[in-house]
């Protein structure tokens, strides 16, 4: 357990910031195009979730280049913003269809693969009964955006459902994804907003004023705004 929770912790969250710091001097079409493959393949790891590859997308796809490649300013932020919530919003469909039709449906007649969705257990079995009732309903939608990402794909895949109206039932997600890219944005903006304060950091030591003027940049509360919305959505989605 332990060993599953740094892999799709700790070491995700290390190997995505790596991808970061690599993608600095690449093109701009190709830092798009390298961030969809990783964060596409990332979704296929059974035990990765999807919310570091929004985040780091939030990072990643909205910095300083990304906004002047928009226009710069205020504009080209919020351009950059909307494009990479719309990266990860592909990303997610994708995702679901490559673990719907590559996954479930052909190899979903697998031990291992069935053992890993757990298609025996209470909640398995509950969302099984409730994804084969006919149209798109509030329980099926609930279970398309705010289920697990890969066993709820894979089940799907498995119990043979059409792929089309199971993407139209995640099409919501973007609710989920919206907020958690935009907290990483936020947070890159204030992580910035904080080393550029920590320059005068020596001088103002000395300072008395310092003690009542510290660095409040308005970024580390949007930032911490932003998470405390994407633990409000992801949590409301688990619920």
């Amino acid at each position: 357990v332990l060993a599953f929770q740094v892999v799709a912790g700790s070491f995700t969250v290390v190997f995505l910031s790596f991808l970061r710091v690599k993608l600095n001097s690449v093109p701009l079409g190709l830092v798009y195009v390298t961030f969809t493959v990783v964060g596409l393949g990332m979704f296929l790891i059974p035990i990765i979730p999807g919310l570091p590859v929004y985040l780091t997308g939030g990072i990643i796809l909205t910095d300083e280049r990304m906004a002047q490649a928009y226009g710069g300013g205020g504009k080209g932020y919020a351009m950059a913003c909307v494009v990479a919530i719309g990266v990860c919003f592909a990303i997610k469909l994708l995702a679901v269809v490559m673990q719907q039709k590559g996954i479930g449906e052909r190899l979903g007649d697998r031990v291992w693969i069935r053992s890993m969705v757990n298609v025996n257990s209470v909640t398995m079995r509950s969302i099984r009964f409730l994804l084969t009732k006919p149209g798109l309903k509030p329980p099926k939608i609930a279970i398309l955006v705010g289920g697990p990402d890969w066993p709820t794909s894979v089940i799907t895949g498995i119990l043979k459902l059409n792929v089309y109206e199971m993407l139209v039932g995640t099409l919501p997600v973007l609710l989920l994804i919206a907020p958690t890219t935009l907290a990483g944005a936020f947070m890159l903006k204030a992580s910035r907003a904080t080393a550029v304060g920590a320059a005068n950091a020596l001088c103002r030591e000395t300072s008395a004023i310092s003690i009542v003027d510290e660095d409040t940049s308005p970024w580390n509360s949007i930032a911490d705004i932003g998470l405390l919305l994407t633990g409000l959505s992801q949590g409301l989605a688990l619920v």
